[in-house]
């Protein structure tokens, strides 16, 4: 039995496919087969019921690939206490974050893990929760930054995940807007508004909407992907949006007061923070980064009230 042989196996299950796991590992694909065929041939068991499909792990292989992730994972952090010089620590480092956490957790954390590791290349893309969720269980990203799913989600898919920080809902108005005055609205009050959301991929949209249609059909004037985007229309339709406080507390529209957030009442606080596999685990610079985001939020605390906004420790 090899080590490369149990990443093969895991890079397997995890994507499905052997040419999925061939192209993402830079191996051939016949050289992933004939060393998985080895492994059932040494372990007298079968690991995959092959069709044209893909691959689907039997009962024994579920049992096997579980041990395998497990034994990964030691490997990690084996890696991590053989890193004597900072500097010695190289690589790529894949990370993804919903749009609240890209502007608002990772340009310190990054920059802080840049000056200790300078020669990690980080690399992000941001987008919303659902294509982080599933990025993270094909193994194209170390880890994500999320508003949390569900347990059940969790549980199911072998993810775990690290609070950081607690977050409001807020409604974002124009300071040219009648409502500019107000400190809170409600669901209720924000069906006679044309409204700007974040496009379904975002678990924000769900849950605004959702709330919404308990008072009626919500005016949704569009949907974006971008905060950006977002105040752009506010500022130019004064139409209504939405962000998590921690997408604009150091926002610099809200600051000089172009922009005015009010806090949406009947909203409950969101938790946002990292999230990764829970067998196999990041690697070892995501595990660095990891760390700099949770120190980061300890010291974080949002304008926005005792309890709503404070970090998780």
């Amino acid at each position: 039995m090899r080590l490369e042989q149990l990443y093969y196996i895991v890079e397997i299950a995890d994507t499905g496919s052997f040419t999925a796991s061939s192209e993402r590992l830079f191996v051939s694909q016949p050289s992933i087969s004939q060393s998985v065929n080895a492994l059932e041939k040494e372990l007298d068991v079968t690991i995959f019921k092959r069709s044209r499909s893909g691959a689907i792990p039997t009962e024994a292989g579920k049992l096997i690939i579980e041990h395998a992730r497990a034994i990964l994972n030691e490997i990690n952090e084996i890696k991590s206490l053989s890193v004597q010089n900072d500097a010695e620590l190289k690589g790529f480092l894949n990370v993804a974050a919903v749009p609240s956490m890209c502007y608002q957790i990772l340009p310190c954390s990054i920059a802080r893990f840049k000056a200790k590791y300078p020669n990690v290349h980080v690399r992000i893309w941001e987008g919303g929760s659902e294509r982080i969720m599933s990025a993270l269980e094909k193994g194209d990203v170390d880890f994500g930054l999320v508003k949390k799913p569900e347990d059940a989600y969790l549980r199911e898919n072998k993810l775990s995940f690290k609070p950081c920080i607690f977050s409001r809902l807020y409604a974002l108005v124009s300071q040219d807007s009648p409502l500019a005055g107000r400190k809170s609205i409600t669901y209720q009050e924000l069906l006679d508004w044309q409204l700007v959301l974040y496009t379904s991929e975002y678990a924000i949209h769900h849950t605004i909407v959702s709330e919404l249609e308990k008072y009626g059909t919500p005016n949704i004037l569009a949907t974006v992907r971008n905060p950006q985007t977002i105040k752009r229309f506010v500022l130019q339709t004064n139409s209504v949006g939405f962000g998590p406080s921690i997408s604009w507390d150091n926002d610099d529209d809200v600051h000089s007061g172009r922009i005015v957030p009010l806090l949406v009442e009947d909203s409950a606080p969101s938790q946002f923070g990292i999230l990764y596999r829970k067998n196999s685990g990041p690697s070892v610079a995501g595990q660095k980064l990891m760390k700099e985001v949770q120190d980061y939020t300890e010291r974080l605390t949002l304008n926005e009230g005792p309890e709503a906004g404070r970090s998780m420790k």
